[in-house]
């Protein structure tokens, strides 16, 4: 699966509100996410707090660690493929 977005304004905040959502959802913490993504926690906090955009191999890491489509992240309005 390729995904390709473009940064719009406001679109960063998009993304590191659906990640905490979905994060908190999950019942994980950022440790428990950024490890189960194979991503550093200090990458997981910059996205929920400073409103920094994903690479999309991040994205990609991060919906698969929270059992969501990619498209969820990005905008909410995609399938999720597990509860």
């Amino acid at each position: 699966m390729v995904v390709q977005f473009t940064a719009r304004k406001g679109h960063c905040m998009i993304i590191g509100e659906n990640v905490k959502h979905w994060r908190e959802r999950r019942a994980m913490s950022q440790e428990d996410l950024a490890k189960q993504a194979e991503v550093s926690p200090n990458t997981i906090w910059r996205l929920e707090n400073e409103n920094r955009m994903p690479r999309p191999s991040t994205l990609r890491k991060l919906a698969t660690a929270l059992n969501v489509d990619p498209g969820v992240l990005l905008d909410g309005r995609a399938a999720v493929v597990g509860n």
